[in-house]
């Protein structure tokens, strides 16, 4: 029956050698590129490397034009009734999506009502709103996808289309870290049972964003006698690096 085995090493700043790895909990670590099945290349990550550097995020903007709707008195709709814009989060892609609207007696005040709410109670998110001529300009959070309705007749547009951020912020680096804690030390939230927290903080330092590498070994092809058929061992080497290395590449040793 084959065997997983996943491990997590991190690289301090401005390095790229193994043997200065550490591992969540602050301890060394050092690894060499023969033991994981690999060999280095210049200025690049090992053979058969996924690496993923970090970017940040680009907002998503629309803009929702009203100006068909204004009636003689461009501040109020031409039917006298209020603007409506909804805002629908569709990041998730569950089945049923956040959604908000929002209704105004002008295009300023619609503007406004966006600008200071929330979609979701706690810890929601909110969008940034201008408004001018008749036109409402929406910037939504970063990493968030957004669809938007309007009163009938109103155009809406996509300005900007949304990129997601690549790799680790340093909070999902802490997070990443301390989820792999569970099998690896013990981390538990059973009643009665200790909860080990490594000292992951620390074995990160102060960078604020984590680049990703993954490197697979694959055993040869062994016969398990008990279950008649083959199967090969799998282990996974897992690196955080923090963001700004000049190159992406791996060494063995100082």
């Amino acid at each position: 029956m084959a065997n997983t085995k996943r491990s997590i090493r991190i690289f301090p700043a401005n390095t790229d050698m193994l043997d200065n790895c550490v591992n969540i909990a602050n301890e060394a670590n050092p690894i060499t590129l023969a033991e994981m099945g690999t060999t280095a290349v210049v200025n690049a990550p090992p053979t058969g490397a996924t690496y993923i550097e970090y970017a940040g995020a680009t907002a998503q903007q629309h803009t929702v034009t009203l100006t068909s709707l204004q009636g003689t008195d461009v501040d109020t709709h031409v039917d006298n009734i209020d603007f409506e814009i909804t805002l629908i989060d569709v990041t998730d892609g569950r089945e049923k999506f956040p959604r908000r609207t929002y209704t105004a007696a002008t295009p300023a005040a619609l503007k406004d009502a966006i600008t200071t709410s929330t979609i979701l109670a706690g810890d929601g998110f909110a969008f940034t709103a201008t408004e001018t001529g008749g036109v409402i300009t929406i910037v939504s959070p970063a990493d968030r996808a957004i669809r938007v309705a309007a009163s009938d007749g109103a155009v809406i547009a996509e300005t900007i289309a949304p990129v997601f951020h690549k790799a680790y912020t340093r909070e999902e680096a802490i997070e990443f870290c301390k989820q792999a804690a569970a099998d690896q030390y013990g981390r538990t939230n059973r009643v009665k049972f200790p909860v080990v927290e490594p000292n992951v903080e620390t074995a990160l330092g102060t960078a604020t964003s984590f680049d990703y590498m993954i490197i697979t070994k694959v055993s040869e092809t062994k016969f398990d006698k008990n279950f008649g058929a083959g199967y090969q061992d799998v282990e996974t080497f897992e690196f955080l690096s923090p963001t700004g290395r000049t190159n992406n590449s791996v060494q063995d040793v100082t």
